[in-house]
């Protein structure tokens, strides 16, 4: 017998699963965030039987291959087929033959940046890379498995993690303390996320029972290089450190130039208004200062 919310947050030792649990433990409701030897994700054939085995309510699907470099190898791309399509597919099928709800997290990267205004739900797909094109197959075996399922997509995810993890924001903190110069591709624009704004919006989406995709970032839009120059700023790394623009690394895989998400769907089925990035920012930053030692080893 279950209770009556019961959640299961698989990736719960990275930044979004992180920020889950704290999310539902904010709320008052049971979690529980299997460690890999109490269940091995890449072990597909084993997904059903885990499942039935911990009888959620809910699931949300935190896990995935994120390396989008890493996917153009042979070896990575076999990896982010199995815990970005296979995974998925697999755990939607069994949570809609047991009335489960399931919530999976997809990427801005599943469009090709080629847009002069944000994406919305409907906007054609297009992803320019192993990894984008992963994570939108992903997004297709879950809703084909399971037409009542949520896939979220969201952008440049950081924040605090259970396991150091490193992200964005820890990689410019390092270079600045570490080289005194920091190098940033221009290009790209998008929404830095902060995991526990996400974690948020997924709970207030699953309140109201959303179905299908939906976006969500935080508000407002820069590009890497912007961010950069902001979390230096903020962290007061501005005038020691040198931010330099550099071109596009060879041999890595293309990013979309625009992947700016509409959220306007979100704010109509929650009523809520995605808080800009820099100030989502300034609060990761307070607690990266409060949890220094943590950051240092990312």
């Amino acid at each position: 017998m279950t209770s009556k919310n019961n959640t299961l947050v698989l990736g719960g030792s990275g930044q979004l699963g992180t920020a889950l649990v704290v999310q539902l433990a904010r709320k008052g409701e049971p979690s529980r965030a299997p460690r890999r030897n109490q269940w091995d994700l890449s072990l597909i054939d084993e997904a059903e039987r885990h499942v039935e085995s911990y009888a959620p309510t809910t699931i949300i699907n935190a896990a995935a291959y994120n390396d989008v470099d890493g996917a153009e190898t042979a070896d990575g791309a076999d990896e982010a087929w199995l815990l970005n399509v296979k995974l998925p597919g697999v755990l939607a099928g069994a949570c809609a033959k047991r009335g489960i709800r399931f919530v999976h997290v997809s990427t801005d990267y599943v469009f090709d940046g080629r847009s002069d205004r944000p994406y919305t739900e409907t906007d054609p797909t297009g992803p320019l890379q192993v990894y984008g094109r992963g994570k939108l197959a992903g997004e297709r075996a879950v809703l084909e498995a399971d037409a009542t399922a949520l896939v979220v997509r969201t952008s440049t995810v950081y924040g605090p993690s259970r396991r150091v993890q490193p992200n964005f924001v820890t990689r410019v903190l390092a270079q600045a303390r570490g080289h005194e110069k920091v190098e940033m591709v221009c290009g790209s624009k998008s929404s830095p996320t902060y995991a526990p704004d996400l974690a948020a919006a997924i709970m207030e989406l699953l309140a109201c029972k959303a179905e299908g995709l939906v976006h969500f970032a935080n508000d407002e839009v820069c590009t890497r290089y912007e961010f950069a120059a902001e979390i230096l700023r903020r962290a007061g790394l501005h005038k020691t450190t040198q931010l330099r623009l550099c071109e596009d690394r060879p041999g890595g895989a293309p990013r979309p130039k625009f992947s700016v998400l509409e959220t306007s769907r979100f704010r109509a089925l929650t009523g809520t208004q995605p808080r800009p990035w820099r100030v989502a920012l300034t609060q990761y930053l307070s607690w990266i200062e409060a949890n220094r030692t943590l950051e240092e080893e990312a």
